[in-house]
């Protein structure tokens, strides 16, 4: 190779050669597009509505592998505003649920409970609410308190790891079918909560008028759930499978771990969701497998009061996410970012054209 073949020629010299480059961006428009009712306004995103009622509730179970409903606790709270746009949650009633065998399988659970319910008060927040600390069965519990509040009431359902939860206030179930807008939760659970009873039959049977609840489960930290198609109630037969009424009321579930999980993208038992969003509430230590005991009572409700104080916080996590997506529709941190290009005006690649 000579000298010359090695000297570099002048760029003025050199012919240019054309190069397409793409840029993957995100613009920030004047005015951002969202979906609401499948239909599309103009606006930035508005903050998600949360229902005003929230029922949050726990059950302690036995150990063995059947793992028995023994004893719950619930909270039915009500949204408040703070300064600085926060929220709070005012607790309204409190209240203890037992299993609907347990006073047989254990005799010295009824005196417990009920020695329980005259020495403690239900940490109820407003001085216009009773502070009786309410004391049910489980089928008086899902009649006068579910129902009432979850699915008459449209509240918030919130426990951790909720499809146990639920799944313990079941007297019945199946498998869910491939049902009309159903077809998601194909192959799930249908849980029966509700029962009547049949005089002729001389024993319980499910309730017409009450839906079951669906829940098909994704993943060891997701679920999707929801209550099946009811169109009508007591007042206005038919119910359950008849001819349909309107649009049925579905639901609104929040599982607390899939919640932490979507916005964090960890997964975390109750203590440790506490701990990282910033809950100061430590558990106790005690023995789940021996009887029916104040302290075992006393763990549940404290169980229900850190529900509480850790969905506030995950709220105002969630909030400071402008992209207006509702808290029940979060199921992992790729709902978040779908959240985000919705906001944006962005169209889901499956629905776009070329042009």
């Amino acid at each position: 190779m000579t000298h010359d073949e090695l000297v570099t020629p002048p760029l003025s010299e050199v012919a240019p050669e054309p190069l397409a480059v793409a840029v993957r961006v995100h613009t920030v428009p004047t005015t951002l597009k969202r979906r609401r009712n499948r239909g599309t306004t103009q606006g930035p995103p508005l903050p998600a509505p949360w229902p005003e009622l929230v029922l949050l509730f726990d059950t302690e179970t036995t150990v063995d592998e059947v793992q028995r409903l023994r004893v719950g606790a619930y909270r039915v709270c009500r949204w408040i505003p703070e300064e600085h746009g926060r929220w709070a949650l005012q607790c309204l009633e409190e209240g203890l649920f037992y299993g609907d065998d347990l006073l047989r399988r254990e005799r010295e659970a009824e005196a417990v409970l009920m020695r329980y319910r005259g020495r403690y008060a239900a940490a109820v927040t407003s001085e216009d609410d009773s502070r009786v600390l309410e004391l049910s069965s489980r089928r008086e519990f899902v009649k006068q308190v579910f129902w009432k509040i979850a699915y008459e009431g449209r509240a918030l359902v919130v426990a951790f790891n909720l499809p146990f939860d639920l799944s313990r206030l079941a007297v019945n179930w199946a498998e869910a079918r491939a049902r009309g807008t159903d077809r998601l939760y194909a192959g799930g659970f249908s849980f029966q909560l509700g029962e009547r009873w049949d005089t002729k039959a001389s024993r319980w049977v499910d309730h017409d008028w009450r839906p079951h609840v669906l829940i098909k489960h994704i993943d060891s930290k997701r679920a999707f759930i929801q209550f099946s198609a009811c169109y009508a109630g007591e007042d206005n037969q038919p119910a359950r499978g008849g001819k349909k009424r309107g649009r049925p009321f579905r639901g609104r579930f929040i599982d607390l771990r899939t919640f932490a999980f979507a916005l964090t993208g960890e997964g975390y038992a109750l203590e440790s969701a506490c701990e990282a969003f910033g809950v100061d509430d430590p558990k106790e230590e005690v023995d789940l497998g021996g009887p029916i005991t104040p302290e075992l009572i006393t763990y549940c409700r404290h169980d229900v009061r850190r529900l509480q104080n850790l969905l506030v916080a995950l709220r105002a996590e969630l909030e400071q996410n402008p992209i207006g997506l509702a808290p029940w529709e979060l199921h992992s941190p790729a709902s978040l970012a779908k959240g985000y290009l919705r906001a944006m005006g962005d169209t889901p690649l499956a629905r776009r054209v070329d042009r």
